[in-house]
């Protein structure tokens, strides 16, 4: 059985040659992946490398060679041919079918939804993902969101540069003449650096216009900002082939992608097998929690070669665009929000009496909410993980108690610690804490 120690250990020897691999003839990525035996994966895991075409060892160079093992981690050379971005282009073959399950989505949709067709007015046509809010700005805005190369004309160019900043639904291609959304932001590739994401946000023009509901995979209740995992299964529904599924075959992957205009690297990418065609770039990766069944965004798509799908985890164009996504029943418009559980126990000890007050911060989907600020007064915890506070040796009397984070609105309301007889002027009537006090963060709504 392979431990967490097993994947690290393989990790490190992964970075330590990733770069003197990726110089030898062939090779387009390097990851830590499962061994494939027979033309199948099996359980064990040592170092990939996708090479274009296998070549016979005695027509490489000594320097082109590849080991069999480094540091007793076993090498794995797998032919993959090459990867390029996964937007639409003109003579590629979809080899997986369009399994809509009665959609179309090639066509125009009433909101923008994820799933279906989208692109800037000069290239062909890619996929619409979640739908965003920008933080740090003065007020909420809406976006849509897919990959720098469906929303830009060049994603190697500057904003200044680009040669339309107009995002059409349906892309082009599919006969789009309507502009949704026009380009706000996005991550310039280069290509004489590693690149994180391929990504990029678009202003709706209409705020209402969107959706959070993906067809066929259902409502996305949370954002998955775990690691990636070897063996995770990944769903995503695509302009090109609909909805598919696969698992993930390699983590932390350095590979080289074409795109029209150049070739760029990118680090910490995840591969599975293959689950896309040209024309589902922009797709959402979605996972699946196993202790309530709920989806989650955690990858997008972005490209690929015909048996292999390359994904990057949104986290970086979340920390990168300065996004989030808007979930199911999350929207700015509904009153929808963050509960604030509160509890209390009475400290031990002599003196003034003092209490401990406790609690989970979670959404109103049943997540919990990380690095949420709770105040009793003065006393301020911040909360975990797992959305836990504890705030120790709060004397009796009246509070304000709150919790807040940014980009949401503060709701708060005066209580009563302990037996203190006090008066309190508040169109809230005081709580006193001989029960739990339920409280809001409403959610956006500024």
């Amino acid at each position: 059985m392979t431990t967490i120690n097993d994947v690290n250990r393989v990790l490190a020897t992964q970075m330590k040659y990733e770069k003197d691999l990726l110089k030898r003839a062939n090779v387009q990525s390097v990851g830590v992946g499962y061994i494939m035996k027979g033309g199948k994966y099996t359980e064990e895991i040592g170092i990939t490398v996708n090479v274009s075409k296998k070549s016979e060892i005695n027509a490489l160079g000594i320097p082109d060679r590849l080991p069999t093992e480094l540091d007793g981690i076993r090498v794995d050379v797998i032919e993959k041919g090459f990867f390029v971005d996964e937007s639409l282009q003109h003579g590629t073959e979809n080899l997986l079918g369009y399994n809509a399950q009665g959609h179309d989505f090639k066509s125009e949709v009433g909101k923008m939804t994820p799933g279906y067709s989208q692109g800037n007015k000069t290239i062909t046509a890619g996929t619409t993902g979640y739908p965003a809010r920008r933080t740090g700005t003065e007020e909420c805005i809406i976006l849509t969101t897919s990959n720098a190369h469906v929303q830009c004309s060049d994603p190697s160019l500057t904003m200044s540069e680009q040669a339309s900043l107009e995002i059409y639904q349906p892309g082009k291609h599919d006969g789009g003449n309507n502009v949704r959304a026009d380009l706000t932001c996005f991550e310039q590739i280069y290509s004489d650096k590693r690149n994180k994401c391929d990504s990029a946000a678009s202003t709706l023009r209409d705020q209402t216009d969107y959706t959070t509901v993906i067809p066929i995979i259902g409502a996305i209740t949370y954002v998955d900002e775990s690691d990636p995992v070897l063996g995770e299964i990944i769903e995503k529904v695509g302009r090109t082939t609909g909805y598919t599924k696969a698992r993930a075959v390699q983590i932390n992957v350095v590979v080289k992608v074409g795109y029209a205009t150049l070739k760029a690297p990118f680090e910490r990418c995840i591969i599975t097998e293959n689950m896309s065609a040209g024309g589902d770039s922009g797709s959402m990766g979605i996972v699946t929690r196993d202790i309530d069944k709920a989806k989650g965004y955690k990858y997008r798509l972005f490209a690929g070669s015909p048996n292999a799908t390359i994904y990057f985890h949104i986290r970086e164009e979340m920390s990168d665009l300065r996004i989030y996504p808007i979930l199911s029943g999350e929207e700015p418009d509904s009153e929808s929000g963050i509960e604030v559980n509160f509890e209390l126990e009475a400290d031990d000890g002599s003196g003034t009496r003092t209490y401990t007050v406790f609690g989970v911060v979670g959404s109103t989907a049943g997540n919990p909410v990380k690095d949420a600020l709770v105040s009793i007064g003065m006393y301020q915890d911040m909360t975990t993980v797992l959305g836990k506070y504890k705030i120790e040796k709060v004397p009796e009397g009246v509070y304000q108690a709150s919790a807040s984070k940014e980009n949401y609105e503060t709701d708060s309301k005066e209580v009563v610690i302990g037996d203190a007889e006090k008066t309190v002027e508040s169109e809230v009537e005081a709580d006193t804490y001989s029960k739990p006090f339920m409280g809001w963060l409403l959610d956006w709504d500024n």
